[in-house]
Order: C-alpha cells, then sequence, then structure tokens
C-alpha cells in the first residue's frame, strides 16, 4: 500500500465502527451500484415497462429463495458472465420490485453524499457503512433522493478519495496514515438473511450474492475469485449462527 492509498477495509472497519471484541471475518470496499429490479432501470431510475424476471422467487422458504432470486436474477449461478468488464458496479441490487427489503434499505437517506461503501461482516452484523463528506474531495452535485445521488457519486469515489494530491493523497509524508471516518447506513442481523451463493464464471466467481428474507438481496463484488468463496462461507456461517473458521 502507498501513501497514497486508503487503510484496507479491515482495518477502517475495526477502527470506526466494531466492537472492541468484535472480529471482522471480511471487510470490503465497494464502489458502483446498479440495479436488476423489475420496475426500475440500472440506475435505480423508475422503469415500470422493466419485465418481471424475478417473478416466483418470493414466497419459497429458507435456501429456496436464495436460488429462485439469484438465478432469475443473474442466470444460473455458474454460467453469469460480465457484461461490462472491468468497470463493471461493485454492487448489484435485486429484487422482484419496487417494494422489497433491498431497495428499501438502498433507498434510505445515507450519512454521505458520495463516497465509497464499506461493507463489513462480523459474527453478529453485516454493516454497509459510507466516508463521512469531509473524506470526499469531490462530491456529487445536489440531485433531489439521497440514494440516487449516492449511486452517482459511487462511480466517482475511487478517483475523488485519492486524487486530492498528487503524490500522498490525503496522507501526509512522515505520518502515520489516517484511517477514514465512515458512519453507519445499514445493519442485517442473522434473521435478515436466508442464504448466499457465489456467482460469476464457472471457476471464477466474481461476487457474493446476500439474499434477504423476501428474496430480494446484494451481490458483492470481489477482483479474486477465492475471496468470493471465503466471503460466501463467512455468510452461511452467520447466518446459522455458526463459528467460522476464517477459510472457505
Amino acid at each position: 500500500m502507498s501513501v497514497a492509498e486508503r487503510l484496507g477495509a479491515s482495518l477502517v472497519a475495526r477502527s470506526e465502527w466494531c466492537a472492541p471484541d468484535e472480529p471482522v471475518w471480511w471487510a470490503s470496499w465497494v464502489e458502483g451500484v446498479t440495479f436488476q429490479v423489475d420496475g426500475l432501470d440500472a440506475e435505480g431510475k423508475p422503469n415500470p415497462g422493466a419485465g418481471k424476471r424475478l417473478a416466483g422467487a418470493v414466497g419459497k422458504a429458507g435456501m429456496g429463495v436464495a436460488v429462485g432470486a439469484l438465478t432469475a436474477a443473474f442466470g444460473g449461478g455458474e454460467n453469469y458472465e460480465s457484461r461490462s468488464g472491468p468497470t463493471e458496479p461493485g454492487l448489484q441490487v435485486f429484487a422482484t420490485g419496487v417494494d422489497s427489503d433491498a431497495v428499501r434499505l438502498i433507498q434510505r437517506t445515507p450519512p454521505a453524499s458520495a463516497g465509497s461503501m464499506l461493507w463489513v461482516l462480523t459474527p453478529r452484523r453485516l454493516g454497509v457503512l459510507l466516508p463521512l463528506a469531509e473524506e470526499v474531495t469531490e462530491p456529487a452535485e445536489p440531485e433531489s433522493g439521497g440514494w440516487r445521488q449516492l449511486a452517482r457519486g459511487l462511480s466517482e469515489a475511487g478517483r475523488s478519495l485519492v486524487s486530492s494530491r498528487a503524490e500522498f493523497g490525503a496522507n501526509e509524508p512522515d505520518a502515520p496514515m489516517r484511517s477514514p471516518s465512515v458512519a453507519p447506513w445499514f445493519e442485517l442481523g442473522p434473521d435478515d438473511v436466508v442464504g448466499c451463493r457465489s456467482i460469476g464464471r464457472e471457476n471464477f466467481p466474481t461476487h457474493c450474492g446476500v439474499v434477504l428474507r423476501d428474496g430480494s438481496g446484494f451481490a458483492v463484488r470481489s477482483p479474486f475469485p477465492w475471496d468470493v468463496e471465503a466471503m460466501m462461507s463467512a455468510v452461511q456461517a452467520f447466518n446459522r449462527g455458526q463459528h467460522w473458521s476464517g477459510r472457505a
């Protein structure tokens, strides 16, 4: 890590959010968001003509919800391929419609106007945190609807967080690296999650899909396939109230 980079996700989570006795199972900076929601377009704007691709995924129970929802949203899991290459957003929201748990969560007014999302899983909770406004040098211009403004700002987060100074970013030479101030956006408990599944090409998963009780959910991207498997294993242990060994 160079002095122009921010601290790692786990270090920020532990120093800014976790309780002293709360270990981090995984943490990931996520930038960019897209929607696979009936009634919304890819940017989360109303689109009444959107197809009902996810119909039927709700109303089932347990892991059936997870498998049905993820298959409807992304296809047959291992056959899913990225359609937008390396610029694909880090988070995909999927749901049968706008009146769903995942959409309601992502529509909550964010504590910051723009910035990366920090997703953190501990044995107690799955939290989504945002850097506070003062940590972002190029906030998105004001726009009605906090969640849409956030979605626009997320695409610029990577540049805004490291571009304020050409050589040292937000960190001074010969000084300890600063942890960005973050604020919680929303949290999920074990009872809020019914399952998860890896998403991606065969032998190359790209997302950890987390499914909520109503069949909606979030697909969190990781650049490394082995991380996706570990993320999925940890979410499964979290959902079941089990100890996680730290291995997939």
